[in-house]
């Protein structure tokens, strides 16, 4: 017997933490989620990743959620669009420039995870 738990409307990922992202016709899910999901963040000097709060391990970097991120090819980086929606041809000098800090560049995953370390949250009554 097959139960319908919803419906999915869109597949979102972002490729870069914290700007907006790209629809993805369809995904490949892996054990952290979508395939290249949040894969790259906005790092600081000090190793905080761009967020739009500050924790231990974020900072808030105003104006990152009006940028966005997108893959040419899943296997590749991803491209950084200014608000307008155009591709920017150097990531890290147009991050600098447009958050008004030097010590910012876009870096890939490492041993310390992109992602929220928070319980997942049911937003809607059951």
């Amino acid at each position: 017997m097959v139960t319908e738990a919803g419906l999915i409307e869109r597949i979102w990922r972002y490729p870069i933490k914290s700007t907006g992202g790209e629809i993805l016709d369809q995904a490949e899910v892996e054990e952290r989620g979508f395939v290249g999901d949040r894969l790259f963040a906005v790092r600081d000097a000090h190793g905080k990743f761009g967020s739009g709060k500050n924790t231990r391990r974020f900072r808030r970097m105003q104006g990152l959620l009006q940028l966005r991120s997108r893959y040419v090819d899943d296997a590749g980086e991803p491209e950084l669009l200014d608000p307008r929606g155009t591709v920017v041809p150097d990531r890290n000098a147009y991050l600098r420039r447009y958050l008004g800090r030097e010590d910012v560049e876009v870096a890939r995953e490492g041993a310390i995870s992109h992602f929220d370390q928070l319980p997942i949250s049911e937003p809607f009554p059951s």
